[in-house]
């Protein structure tokens, strides 16, 4: 119902975006539609920056264009290994689909961001990817018809508007260079802001003790009936020592619901009789191993899921120790985070090789230059469309198969 409700109300806030274009209004705040649904706005402001960095760095520039170009080109090898792995575990284990939230399903874990650092995240993967883009056009002899910002559908965007006469007149190297520039400004922050945030953690943060946590507390369970509180280390249960989940899971395993239990803590020993939950004993906690959990931060493929970043809170926690005031360094923490998580995932997914994306447009590139050393092809332009066609619709569906699998079930 909710589904509908919000499908109705975006396609009525649409239409009526549409009726102002029409009728002249949005001409006036200097908006306009492109299409149905990407409402933008254009400006000139802008150009003489990207102008100024392109001659002041130029030499520099031109060495990343040849970086930009292998780093696009392994993205696109990468976003087809993942969709290729993704395919497989659709058909092997359709369990672990069916298990996945819609968000996840998508495969964009930037749905899942916070609000806050969410939209400083966005405005920065953004942004520097479109300069990026103008910059690189720039360095090329690509002139930049407009700069501006919009919305498509739901999702902000900033632009930058090269022109096409200019880039149909361009080398292919240029062109590919152009393209690759977006998406590889967004891995380079990725790998900058993992850096810093691996280094706030190391720096600000250590373990205060070992052992199992409680991260959260059921509200009305047993663990909060008798006073059971984020922060505190579980050293026993019924005497017996837990010094990891391991000991933890098994200690639960051995109760039935309605039985009593004796917990001691580092701030004293409780007695819970335990409810039930699914058949099974239920304390009603959220247990962590701290040792494990602040060394997940180690792991640099760790920065690349959204459930890393909401577990930060936790350096909140009587369990670790800080260096200074959690609620200064963390704001800065959780920023890096997420602008790493973001710009990597903005970076990746658009280096699919789906036209217009930039890899389509890169793989489109390849493509053609491909075409021109088979003299056995006569409408070569023709073979290559019809080969990125092809390649961007398989590449959709794979990429859409968990969502229409979840939407179906």
């Amino acid at each position: 119902m909710d589904l509908i409700f919000y499908g109705l109300l975006f396609l009525l806030a649409w239409t009526i975006i549409n009726l102002l274009d029409k009728i002249g209004v949005l001409k006036k705040f200097g908006l306009e539609v492109d299409g149905v649904f990407f409402l933008a706005w254009k400006t000139n402001h802008g150009k003489k920056l990207i102008e100024k960095i392109t001659n002041k760095f130029r030499k520099f520039l031109e060495k990343m264009g040849v970086l930009n170009v292998f780093i696009s080109t392994l993205s696109i090898i990468v976003v087809t290994i993942f969709l290729g792995y993704q395919l497989f575990i659709m058909f092997t284990r359709p369990d672990l689909v069916s298990q996945a939230t819609l968000g996840e399903a998508v495969l964009l874990p930037g749905l899942a961001l916070p609000i806050f650092y969410g939209a400083i995240a966005l405005g920065v993967a953004i942004i520097f990817h479109e300069f990026s883009h103008g910059i690189f056009a720039r360095l090329n002899d690509i002139k930049i018809t407009s700069i501006g910002a919009g919305i498509f559908a739901i999702i902000p965007l900033a632009f930058v508007e090269p022109d096409e006469e200019d880039i149909e007149k361009s080398s292919r190297s240029s062109k590919i260079q152009m393209f690759s520039a977006g998406p590889s400004i967004n891995i380079y922050i990725c790998l900058i802001s993992v850096f810093l945030t691996f280094i706030m953690i190391s720096a600000f943060f250590s373990p205060a003790t070992t052992g199992v946590g409680i991260t959260q507390v059921v509200p009305d369970s047993s663990a909060s009936d008798i006073g059971l509180k984020p922060g505190l280390v579980i050293e026993e249960i019924n005497n017996q020592d837990i010094e990891n989940l391991e000991d933890f899971n098994k200690a639960m395993e051995k109760q039935d619901p309605g039985e009593t239990i004796n917990i001691k803590t580092d701030q004293g020993e409780f007695t819970a009789t335990l409810g039930e939950k699914e058949g099974e004993a239920f304390l009603g906690i959220a247990p962590v191993e701290i040792t494990s959990f602040y060394n997940s931060y180690k792991n640099p493929l760790a920065y690349l899921v959204p459930q890393l970043g909401t577990g930060l809170d936790m350096f909140k926690l009587d369990f670790f120790e800080s260096q200074v005031n959690p609620n200064i360094v963390l704001p800065l923490i959780q920023t890096t985070f997420w602008v790493s998580l973001l710009n990597f995932w903005i970076g990746i997914l658009n280096m699919m090789p789906i036209y217009p994306l930039d890899g389509g447009r890169v793989f489109r590139e390849l493509i053609q230059g491909l075409m021109e050393r088979i003299s056995f092809i006569d409408n070569k332009e023709k073979f290559t469309k019809i080969v990125t066609t092809i390649i961007s619709v398989v590449f959709l569906v794979i990429y859409l198969l968990p969502v229409a699998y979840l939407i179906i079930k």
